[in-house]
């Protein structure tokens, strides 16, 4: 069990500071970095050269001029979207999402292979999430799900051999939704969270 840990904290974690990712952000060369650490080890350095990879890139910007960008598979187009440097083929493993009072958020987990412009992250196209939208939680299958109260923390469930994703309540570990499918290929942790429109929770942390 230690050994589970330790490898999902890895898949998580800053390459610069070897904590979870906090208000992630993903470079041109698919690497992903804690915001404030990446702007530290940019002025330090003089540059904007990834840390790991060392290539120039630009940064779990959104705004309304589309950048000249490396069309790499990894990279999402459409969306701000942040998605795991390092995914699952087997097994068992968890993690949790302190989404706070974030308004908009989509969380869960992403083919691979998923289609990046996909309009929706449905497990038709490779995505299987929970999602915050309106007020309203959903299971970007089309339903709204209930939940006694308002979840300040998520807990992601897959169990990568039995073919399910689940979603708890971290409070209570109250089951919210689960998805069943066939996975083939590598699974990686996505993250997609929308402006926070005034919320207290603007760093969302993964644990």
């Amino acid at each position: 069990m230690a050994e589970k840990i330790v490898l999902v904290e890895n898949y998580l974690s800053c390459h610069i500071c070897s904590e979870t990712f906090r208000d992630p952000v993903t470079l041109s060369c698919s690497h992903n970095f804690c915001s404030s650490c990446l702007q530290k080890f940019w002025e330090q350095t003089k540059n904007k050269n990834c840390p790991i990879c060392k290539r120039r890139s630009s940064n779990v910007r959104r705004g309304d001029t589309e950048q000249k960008l490396p069309d790499n598979p990894e990279r999402h187009t459409k969306y701000g979207t942040v998605l795991g440097s390092e995914g699952f083929s087997s097994g068992k493993h968890s993690w949790e999402v302190e989404v706070g009072d974030h308004p908009n958020w989509v969380v869960g987990l992403a083919k691979e292979s998923a289609n990046k412009d996909a309009e929706f992250a449905s497990p038709k196209h490779g995505f299987w999430c929970l999602g915050h939208r309106d007020g309203e939680y959903i299971n970007v299958v089309g339903g709204t799900v209930r939940v006694k109260k308002s979840l300040q923390r998520i807990r992601v469930q897959l169990d990568y051999d039995r073919g399910e994703v689940s979603f708890y309540n971290s409070e209570d570990m109250t089951q919210i939704c689960t998805h069943r499918d066939t996975f083939t290929g590598k699974l990686l942790p996505y993250f997609d969270f929308g402006k926070s429109a005034g919320a207290k929770t603007t760093d969302i942390k993964v644990r």
